[in-house]
């Protein structure tokens, strides 16, 4: 009996996710962390439903 998951085929498919950010006052980027983790978890939900 031959192993399945040796006859199966993967693909590769590139993802951009945005990163986003601000300035404080010191004129340094404050990334948003909470807003990345949210659209991310959004990004696997949908991936896992196809």
């Amino acid at each position: 009996m031959k192993n399945r998951n040796a006859m199966q085929h993967i693909y590769i498919e590139k993802i951009e996710i945005g990163a986003y950010y601000t300035y404080d006052k010191k004129q340094n980027k404050v990334y948003d962390l909470k807003g990345m983790r949210h659209d991310f978890k959004q990004l696997v939900k949908k991936l896992k439903s196809k």
